[in-house]
């Protein structure tokens, strides 16, 4: 049985990396502005009349029922959906389906769904479910490529804290593509970092580009469903007869808040479970899990300050984060010195490394977000 286990968290973890390499899971890099349909010159291979929006919408409701198959890209089949959630061949886990939305991702009239996939208790993935040619296709997108989903259809990506952008989908037979709006780039020169900026991937000033962030981030933020057959039934049933304007009716947590709670949600989920652990190597695991989690937290927290701090603020946190990482890997080693040569050297650099994490997380939301 462990040798199973082991084997399912290799091919879980390999399926992380590859996906986040990638940035975008089954779309390709494509920064041809002529290929997306912002300025009305996408392929379209059907018509968005209203005979066509109905006959999307009861697709779509009969893949979530659970009634009809939908083409999945990554098994490269039609699938039903609860056989797609269970599919360990493939993921080397189970999906949980905890949410949905409903949105027009491409300009077209016809709306797309995006399920929400938990893994454990935490997202890990996002299907998207576009309807073209009298069916339903599916394609999966990893949580750090699909961020901050605005009823445009446009997503916040984040392969580090120094590269991150925003991207659309452009649908095509079978497959679609990735049109990256705009991106950022910090590389480290002997200390001093050298930022580059992108929009429609033409050279940009600093400030055009934090120009292009602001616009990009005052967006309507999509609204998420409990999924639900009630919710299946009403929720996309409404998308046919109006657009959805529940965004304008809730009330928002600043980002200050929101990204606190967060925080507090993450802290309580890993606590007690070092104690648990009765292996170093159940210690070190667990160690690394948790450092993974504080990290990709403090990535997206740097993203959203770049949206919110001034130029001159970001240059001298950009600096101040560099410092930081240093000051956070001696204070690493340091402490792994301590069992040096000894089963838990690894176990406390890496604890190290996830306490500081954790820590820097709440000191840039106190010291820095709105």
């Amino acid at each position: 049985m462990g040798g199973v286990v082991k084997i399912k968290f290799k091919i879980i973890g390999i399926l992380l990396i590859f996906l986040l390499s990638m940035s975008f899971t089954a779309c390709s890099n494509n920064k041809d502005s002529s290929n997306l349909d912002i300025k009305n010159e996408s392929e379209k291979t059907q018509l968005s009349s209203d005979n066509n929006k109905s006959l999307a919408i009861e697709a779509h409701k009969a893949v979530l029922q659970n009634k009809a198959e939908f083409f999945s890209t990554d098994n490269n089949k039609d699938v039903y959906l609860n056989d797609f959630l269970s599919n360990e061949e493939i993921y080397g886990t189970v999906f949980k389906l905890t949410h949905f939305t409903v949105l027009d991702m491409d300009g077209d009239g016809i709306p797309e769904i995006v399920l929400e996939l938990t893994v454990g208790n935490y997202v890990e993935f996002y299907e998207v479910l576009h309807y073209m040619n009298n069916k339903v296709i599916g394609y999966i997108q990893v949580l750090r490529g699909f961020g901050n989903l605005k009823t445009d259809g446009t997503v916040h990506y984040s392969n580090s804290a120094f590269n991150n952008g925003y991207r659309k989908l452009n649908f095509k037979t079978n497959a679609c593509e990735d049109y990256i709006l705009g991106y950022h780039n910090t590389n480290d020169n002997n200390g001093n970092p050298i930022r580059t900026y992108f929009i429609d991937d033409k050279p940009a000033t600093e400030e055009a580009y934090n120009a292009f962030v602001k616009e990009q981030d005052e967006k309507k933020d999509v609204v998420w469903y409990e999924f639900s057959q009630e919710n299946i039934e009403t929720k996309i049933t409404d998308s046919q007869t109006k657009p959805s304007t529940e965004n304008n009716n809730i009330k928002q947590k600043t980002k200050k808040q929101e990204y606190k709670d967060k925080l507090d949600k993450i802290e309580l989920g890993f606590k007690g479970l070092a104690d648990k652990a009765l292996t170093t190597k159940d210690m070190y695991d667990e160690a690394c899990k948790e450092h993974k989690q504080w990290d990709d937290e403090l990535n997206d927290i740097y993203a959203v300050l770049k949206v919110q701090l001034s130029p001159s603020d970001m240059k001298s946190l950009q600096n101040e984060e560099l410092q930081w990482i240093k000051d956070r890997d001696f204070k690493a080693k340091k402490e792994a010195a301590e069992a040096a040569g000894g089963t838990l050297e690894k176990v406390l650099y890496v604890r190290s490394l996830a306490e500081s994490t954790k820590e820097r997380c709440y000191v840039l939301i106190d010291k820095y977000m709105k």
